[in-house]
């Protein structure tokens, strides 16, 4: 019986954009799998850009009665850490830079071979995206779940737009970047003549 000859376990074309391993296909040492997370965040991201320069030209203003403990907190307690965070560039633009800046960190951390690198730039990244737009969709969730009629101390519609479904984009391209660099489970077994190598996806 002749002998498998383990180097075709290993196809290389063009080392620098497509390795094929075992079947597992990556691309610049990336998987298909995240480079589809990371497009997502990115198109996710662009979206919401035009979506808040859009709310950007047009603004807001409305005259809220009653009290709700989700708006107050937000329109009240929580503006000064709001507005600090507010300042950090990465949380800007629907988090595009924190998307591009991410994507970025993580190919060279893995070019060179440091992946955890990438994932730990990508997860304090996606933590300050989180913490920045993460509030007023927790509290209008909250006004609802108590009373219906705390719509209105949101601005009804045009606040809800302004405050919750402008935060939609970041949150959404944040869990993107938190999926992209997600470490999948191998089995830790190798069997004779297999050339371990790890996935960075």
């Amino acid at each position: 019986m002749k002998r498998r000859d383990p180097a075709r376990d290993l196809i290389s074309i063009s080392p620098r954009t497509v390795q094929i391993e075992k079947g597992i296909t990556t691309v610049l040492g990336v998987s298909p799998r995240s480079w589809s997370w990371w497009a997502f965040a990115l198109s996710v991201s662009t979206a919401g850009c035009a979506y808040a320069v859009i709310l950007g030209v047009t603004g807001i203003s409305w005259v809220s009665w009653g009290s709700c403990p989700g708006s107050d907190f937000y329109l009240t307690r929580a503006v000064p850490v709001w507005s600090a965070l507010s300042y950090i560039p990465f949380t800007w633009l629907a988090g595009l830079p924190a998307v591009a800046t991410g994507l970025l960190v993580f190919r060279l951390a893995v070019r060179r071979g440091r992946p955890q690198w990438g994932r730990i730039t990508t997860w304090i990244l996606s933590t300050l995206l989180f913490l920045t737009h993460g509030g007023a969709p927790v509290a209008f969730s909250v006004d609802l779940l108590i009373d219906r009629s705390c719509l209105d101390t949101w601005g009804g519609p045009p606040g809800v737009r302004y405050f919750v479904l402008s935060a939609v984009a970041p949150l959404l391209a944040a869990v993107c970047m938190l999926l992209a660099v997600r470490q999948r489970r191998q089995s830790r077994g190798c069997g004779m003549g297999e050339i371990p190598t790890p996935r960075h996806e």
